[in-house]
């Protein structure tokens, strides 16, 4: 993991298996002062479907998480991806909502699931204000 100092506004952090590299995880947007962050994954064929791409988010959100230098951890995922939406699932993140039009791929544009998990603090979820105020 990179040293307080050297963390910017990303960190990305291979994922190795015994024939190399399988892929990454990272935090493609990372606010230190916000305490926040953007996490992406991404696998090869051949390591998909084996648990790895949640072992590997899970290791980075603790070891954040550890030196408390975030409390708010986004997942976001086109609605189409339902493997990306298990593994925020299984982490114990809640999907907040639909991102219209998010995330182009291509020349096609894709809705995102925006799925996150809030760490420490107190957590009420969304309060409506009173109509009229």
């Amino acid at each position: 993991m990179a040293c307080e100092g050297d963390l910017q506004t990303k960190a990305v952090y291979g994922i190795w298996l015994q024939d190399g590299l399988a892929g990454v995880v990272s935090f493609n947007v990372l606010d230190l002062q916000s305490e926040s962050g953007d996490i992406g994954y991404w696998l090869d064929a051949c390591a998909r479907g084996k648990g790895i791409a949640t072992v590997a988010v899970q290791a980075m959100v603790q070891g954040f998480a550890e030196r408390r230098l975030l409390r708010r951890y986004v997942i976001k995922c086109a609605v189409a991806n339902r493997e990306s939406q298990r593994v925020a699932e299984r982490l114990g993140f809640s999907c907040e909502g639909v991102l219209k039009f998010a995330e182009k791929i291509g020349e096609v544009r894709h809705d995102q699931y925006l799925y996150a998990l809030s760490l420490g603090g107190d957590d009420d979820g969304c309060k409506q204000a009173p109509l009229g105020v």
